[in-house]
């Protein structure tokens, strides 16, 4: 009798145990302990016609508070992609479907805040996924019912970004996805989340996902795009963490011109602590090699008379790699002499090159540029190649021209250029502080707290009143940044 009433208990999830002893009814919920570091492995396998993509990468959690209404982790990853054929081979070259996707991964170092069940989940920066796989900071996160239910589902409305520049772009989920880039279009869609505990003792508690993402709008009576998944995660209630998932997606997109199907399969796995050990170690290592190259490969390089004659001769070369090898010389060359006849050179290179070459003559020229650089220089920040928007960012810091600050401000609302814009604004000195001025106002507080940013680097005293009607506006990171700012601009005085 006694054996069939706890079994029964065990069926309809009246004895959820997270800790051994724990009492029936006893609710799901994080039980991490501030110091901890959690360390997962993250794969992602996508079928995009006869091209396998694997994605394969760690997700690195450390817990700095933890209190009744709070839990505040700092967050750090990255993925690797490499690509195979179905039987196998490997992939020497992007394949057609293989470039819609953004290929390797980091996530910026950054807060994630959470309640004890998951609730108010919120990272401080967002790092899309590709395949609509939401937020890199929160894939390994689920908020648990607060009633200790056995079953429960979300419902909520959420954003889908296309990239206008090509067909099929990294198609994030959530309502973060949208930075408002000018080359990113938002459609509506409704997600729907569901959780089923279909097993639970007091190591392991088995709990079967349910996933759809629908679009509203429709491409030939179907969703422009839709994603559904079914899978299972394995909750540790002793350590009160995720330790395992395994579920397999199909995304579906329609377009006028083309319909795909995508199947998907993403999961992870929390390392022991020993395992941890070994990969932050392996992590760390891999830093250290990565800086120590990066040191060598930007020490100044001294060039003589003959030497410029020579590599200015080779940027003219139609070996690319040579051409490519000769300006990247020169963006680490100590320069000397009469800049013209290489800014003149590199301004060729810029205009007429390829990707790679393009991105190396804006490199060089914020080591060579003149002012006769700021016209191409102030058009390539308007392009759609970010990566050559970002090297001509740098190069026009370093150029005094009286036209790049209202340029360049407005690039500080572009996710992907923010940095950079702000760094050339920070070099333009006092001569930017007009054009900064506005984004103070910004509807979106990270643009602010970057305007604010900048201008504690270069306000003078005609900044100081927006800077504290700022920092009284009670927008997130306002009081802070602003202070520092005042503080800044006062000691320059």
């Amino acid at each position: 009798m006694f054996q069939n009433i706890r079994l029964l208990a065990l069926v309809f999830g009246l004895s959820l145990i997270l800790a051994v002893g724990a009492q029936p009814g006893t609710k799901l919920q994080y039980q991490i302990k501030k110091g901890d570091t959690l360390v997962y492995e993250i794969k992602l396998v996508a079928n995009i016609g006869d091209t396998r993509e694997t994605r394969e990468g760690t997700s690195i959690y450390t817990v700095q508070t933890v209190t009744d209404q709070e839990i505040t982790m700092v967050h750090e990853g990255s993925m690797n992609t490499r690509r195979t054929t179905r039987d196998g081979r490997p992939v020497i070259t992007i394949p057609s479907f293989g470039s819609i996707w953004a290929d390797n991964i980091s996530a910026v170092k950054g807060k994630v805040t959470m309640g004890a069940r998951g609730e108010r989940l919120e990272p401080e920066f967002h790092t899309s996924l590709p395949y609509m796989m939401g937020d890199f900071q929160t894939l390994v996160l689920e908020e648990f019912p607060a009633d200790g239910k056995t079953k429960w589902e979300k419902n909520r409305e959420v954003s889908v970004i296309k990239k206008k520049n090509s067909p099929f772009p990294p198609l994030p989920r959530g309502p973060f996805g949208n930075r408002g880039e000018e080359n990113e279009e938002a459609r509506s869609a409704r997600e729907k989340v569901s959780h089923e505990i279909v097993q639970a003792t007091a190591d392991a508690v088995k709990i079967k996902k349910r996933y759809q993402l629908v679009t509203d709008d429709k491409v030939k009576g179907k969703p422009r795009r839709q994603m559904q998944g079914e899978g299972e995660q394995t909750f540790d209630p002793k350590q009160g963490v995720f330790r395992s998932q395994a579920i397999s997606y199909e995304l579906n997109l329609n377009d006028e011109n083309i319909s795909l199907t995508i199947p998907i399969t993403v999961s992870y796995r929390l390392l022991s602590t020993e395992e941890g050990i070994v990969k932050l170690k392996q992590i760390e290592e891999s830093r250290q090699k990565a800086a120590e190259n990066l040191k060598k490969m930007q020490e100044p390089v001294q060039v003589t008379k003959d030497d410029l004659k020579g590599l200015l001769e080779q940027i003219k070369n139609s070996n690319k790699s040579q051409s490519r090898g000769a300006i990247d010389k020169l963006a680490r060359a100590t320069p000397e002499g009469d800049k013209e006849e290489v800014c003149k050179a590199l301004l060729q290179a810029l205009q007429t090159g390829d990707h790679f070459t393009k991105i190396s003559a804006a490199k060089a020229l914020a080591v060579w540029g003149t002012p006769t650089a700021g016209p191409a220089l102030l058009q390539e920040i308007k392009g759609k190649d970010v990566f050559v928007r970002k090297a001509a960012l740098e190069a026009i810091g370093k150029l005094n021209l009286k036209e790049a600050p209202m340029a360049v401000a407005p690039l500080l609302v572009e996710h992907a250029t923010r940095t950079d814009a702000v760094n050339a604004l920070k070099a333009m000195g006092p001569m930017a502080e007009d054009a900064v001025l506005p984004y103070l106002e910004d509807r979106d507080a990270f643009v602010q707290m970057e305007a604010c940013k900048v201008l504690e680097a270069i306000g003078t005293e005609k900044s100081m009143e927006k800077i504290r009607k700022y920092g009284a506006s009670g927008k997130p990171f306002a009081k802070d940044t602003s202070a520092k700012a005042i503080q800044a601009i006062q000691q320059r005085k």
